[in-house]
């Protein structure tokens, strides 16, 4: 009995090395790419962390604990809300959608493209049912990244409490902001601006790391400078928290050495929090300190983090006093003037509440505030939103009042869970409050960014707050479980092992954005679409040349370009169906429309029908996107290259239409220039 005990202590400590190395590795990785913002990155991500889900879950059971925490209120939820996220993708009759969300329902009418035959109608959808999202899609792969966060916080919890977890883990956050700080310092004293090797469009004048965006930057910089602070004092306070209990002298130096490196490191991140110039991060960072300072001071090594705290913003500020600070100072003077400016923050929430007004019990759908907002527009043209500047305002966007009264309700268990609890063990000192000050830090910058839509910042995020449930929950003793409970597992926990595992990998494999789930996936629908476009648009120029130089196409040549050009047509249509408000995909469509007549042309003569079979999609593109001077640019594109056959009143429309694009795009000489010769065309002929 004791080496089976013996074997199962050591599947248990195996299972566990593994996870914790594993949440590691993503901790380390997810800032890398950008912050793991694209597609790709981001659902690498989540699968980790589901799949890591599905392992916590079974090394729970070894631990004699439930498989998966069900009375948990981050657990709760949690849940509830990837829940309701995952509902709102549920096509419904279109009766019921007009009555729950008569907006959604009004959108899907007006910029539905109408069925081509009857075979042609569904893309997984029915044409009577409809969902409340305006993308599911994303609103799937969001909710299931949500489901990733909460998984990862309770699994961090789970590690920290149950051994030295929570010191690696803080150790890992203090490494990645360490190589942030030092990497975008270095970019940005350099002056190359660049990021592994990409040069940065954006922000190319700030720190920004291996993000795009310097708010970005900052906050996973908040989240973690206080982390290092933490084990600097750790290190000299000599404490039980100390690496070593080895009192000789030369381990009282070298805690010294790496205590006084932690707290250089500290300075080299609030150095580079500083040369983000992110006026937020900077300000929430400031705030979440001052908020955890009285409960520092009630402990003996309190004081110690509040002084060395002190000492740091002291150097850190006679650094930038010698010049570096007067463009931070010059910020944070005219943030007044630029919160109300026609791009600014306020302009941004008031646009953005009227879009929760027009969708206000169940939103727009959970991550489709993209493709819904650029309607709402009406201020700052020529600049291209995705977010609300607020994960709160885009929040109750997204989800209404429905879902964000799941949010306040979860957060509100959540903390009253946390505070009738006592703390565990102080093994860490100041580092749980450290953890504290992070978790505060980023919801205070959230407040006026949109840091939680950042894959690496929500991950990081979601670990810190695991970090403060487990020091709020103490120490968790792992029950010493034998093989025999292994092979006489009760039927019970059998199933529900089996089941939340289960369930997890299903998530984990529907956040890859697998074939059969992408059934209602606009954006995968607008990309088969260009795929099989491409081909056969590259053959109509081709076609196009040669019937100008006289030469005539074969009648099959012609009928497989049409052929691809429908199939590719239908399947943008598909994608329209699913995200009837994105503007791009109506664009998209209007060329594919475009291109269609023109394969007519060319059999049969000139004519201006390819301008007025497309003009209806690029009317729909401008109407969804009245700010974009992408969108504009490229439908005045098409007009001045189809300017010899369009007729005299399309002529006046395209006209216009070119104007604003050239006003939108004050860069692009491209299109004034040909613009100005078709207006020259214009006058010499009349």
């Amino acid at each position: 009995m004791a080496i089976t005990r013996q074997r199962g202590k050591t599947i248990d400590g195996r299972i566990r090395t593994i996870l914790l190395g594993a949440l590691i590795a993503v901790l380390l990785l997810a800032p890398l790419p950008f912050g793991s913002v694209g597609r790709t990155p981001s659902t690498v991500v989540a699968f980790a962390c589901l799949a890591l889900g599905a392992l916590w879950t079974v090394w729970r059971y070894l631990g004699g604990r439930t498989p998966i925490p069900w009375k948990h209120p981050v657990l709760i939820w949690g849940a509830a809300f990837a829940a309701f996220g995952l509902a709102q993708t549920i096509p419904i009759p279109r009766a019921a959608l007009a009555e729950l969300s008569p907006s959604a329902a009004a959108l899907r009418s007006e910029y539905e493209p109408a069925p081509r035959s009857p075979g042609d109608a569904d893309a997984g959808i029915t044409a009577a049912w409809r969902p409340i999202s305006l993308d599911p899609g994303t609103t799937r792969r969001s909710s299931l990244w949500f489901l990733a966060c909460i998984v990862a916080a309770l699994l961090a919890s789970d590690l920290a409490a149950a051994g030295e977890g929570s010191r690696a883990l803080a150790a890992t956050l203090v490494a990645g902001g360490g190589f942030q700080a030092i990497y975008g310092l270095v970019e940005h004293l350099s002056g190359r601006g660049n990021i592994f090797g990409y040069a940065k469009e954006y922000y190319s004048d700030v720190a920004t790391g291996t993000f795009i965006n310097r708010n970005h930057f900052a906050g996973y910089l908040e989240m973690t400078l206080p982390l290092a602070v933490a084990f600097g004092v750790a290190l000299w306070s000599h404490g039980p928290e100390a690496v070593s209990v080895n009192r000789s002298e030369s381990a009282a130096g070298r805690r010294a050495f790496a205590g006084s490196a932690m707290l250089l490191l500290a300075l080299v991140m609030a150095t580079a929090l500083l040369s983000s110039r992110s006026r937020m991060g900077i300000a929430s960072l400031a705030l979440a300190l001052i908020a955890v300072t009285p409960f520092l001071l009630r402990r003996g090594n309190g004081k110690a983090f509040g002084a060395a705290l002190i000492v740091l913003l002291a150097v850190t500020a006679l650094l930038f006093s010698q010049g570096a600070g007067a463009p931070i100072l010059d910020r944070f003077l005219s943030s007044a003037e630029e919160i109300r400016g026609g791009i600014g923050r306020w302009s941004i929430w008031s646009q953005a509440m009227k879009v929760a007004a027009a969708f206000p019990l169940f939103g727009v759908g959970l991550g489709s505030f993209g493709v819904v907002f650029p309607l709402f527009r009406t201020t700052g043209e020529g600049t291209g939103l995705a977010h609300a500047h607020s994960d709160v305002v885009e929040l109750a966007v997204e989800t209404g009042v429905a879902g964000t009264a799941v949010v306040l309700l979860g957060a509100a268990l959540t903390l009253r869970h946390l505070a009738r609890r006592s703390p565990g063990p102080h093994r860490f000192g100041p580092l749980d409050y450290a953890a504290s000050a992070g978790v505060l830090a980023l919801t205070l910058h959230s407040l006026t960014d949109f840091n939680l839509a950042i894959p690496a910042n929500a991950i990081t995020f979601s670990v810190l707050a695991g970090l403060v449930m487990a020091w709020r929950r103490g120490r968790v003793p792992v029950a010493a479980c034998g093989i025999d409970r292994v092979r006489r597992l009760p039927r019970g926990r059998l199933l529900s092992t089996c089941t939340a595992a289960f369930a997890l990998m299903t998530a984990a494999v529907a956040g890859t954005g697998a074939g059969f789930l992408d059934s209602d996936d606009a954006e995968a629908s607008f990309a088969r679409a260009a795929e099989e476009a491409e081909a056969p648009l590259s053959d109509l120029r081709v076609l196009t040349e040669s019937a100008a130089a006289g030469t005539d196409p074969s009648k099959l040549t012609l009928d497989y370009v049409r052929g691809r050009l429908e199939r590719a047509i239908s399947i943008e249509e598909a994608g329209l169906r699913c995200a009837p408000t994105s503007s791009r995909g109506h664009l998209e469509l209007g060329r594919l429309l475009a291109a269609l007549c023109s394969t007519d042309a060319v059999a049969r003569g000139p004519s201006g029908v390819c301008a007025l079979k497309a003009r209806s999609e690029f009317r729909a593109a401008l109407r969804l996107s009245p700010m974009s001077a992408w969108s504009h640019a490229q439908v005045a594109r098409f007009y001045v290259t189809a300017w010899p056959a369009l007729g005299e009143a399309m002529r006046l429309e395209a006209g216009a239409v070119i104007e604003r694009a050239v006003a939108l795009n004050p860069g692009d000489d491209r299109l004034r220039g040909e613009w100005r010769a078709v207006r020259g065309d214009v006058s010499a002929g009349s």
